[in-house]
């Protein structure tokens, strides 16, 4: 039975790492890494610019977790505008939203990277200390007929389709926030 789980994960490993090399993959991962990079330039840019337009917003929470204690959240969201309904009137949309936060000791970050014409989920990073001093990583590129192509290092810390319900959702709140119509 050993011998029959070993050759399954060897094929599994297998499988997905060729998965991965194929050129469907290796173009979708080429055209999100493109994505992330101008979205944590602009980030960056400004966050360190004092008058530099700024699309964005930030979100602290602080609240206790029974059996953890205290944690300290921030969300963080990156926007893009787009011309609404009526004339003059803007909606936005989150570009890359992180989040940062605490579970007993133990620090966790999220990043949900959406494509600025689409608003589609292209990209999640979920990075959690383990138990082992390390940190377990996954991300998820997504491409346009909703595959995902999954890479992680250590323990896989989310599956994709909790990924995608945990993007919709942090966008869904971003929306209440900042398009509300009055």
């Amino acid at each position: 039975m050993k011998r029959l789980f070993l050759l399954l994960t060897l094929v599994l490993a297998i499988h997905t790492s060729w998965a991965q090399d194929t050129p469907r993959a290796k173009k979708c991962v080429a055209e999100v890494r493109k994505q992330y990079a101008a979205a944590k330039e602009r980030s960056e840019r400004e966050e360190k610019e004092e008058y530099a337009p700024k699309e964005n917003m930030t979100v602290n929470l602080n609240y206790i977790i029974p059996g953890c204690g205290p944690t300290a959240e921030t969300l963080h969201y990156l926007f893009t505008a787009k011309d609404g309904e009526e004339p003059g009137m803007r909606t936005y949309q989150p570009l890359l939203i992180t989040r940062k936060y605490n579970v007993a000791a133990r620090q966790m970050y999220e990043e949900y990277l959406f494509d600025g014409q689409t608003g589609e989920i292209i990209f999640t990073l979920f990075q959690h200390d383990n138990y082992n001093g390390g940190k377990d990583e996954t991300r998820y590129y997504f491409d346009h007929d909703g595959k995902a192509w999954e890479i992680f290092k250590g323990e896989r810390v989310m599956d994709d389709v909790f990924a995608r319900r945990q993007a919709a959702d942090l966008k869904a709140a971003a929306d209440q926030l900042i398009n509300r119509d009055y």
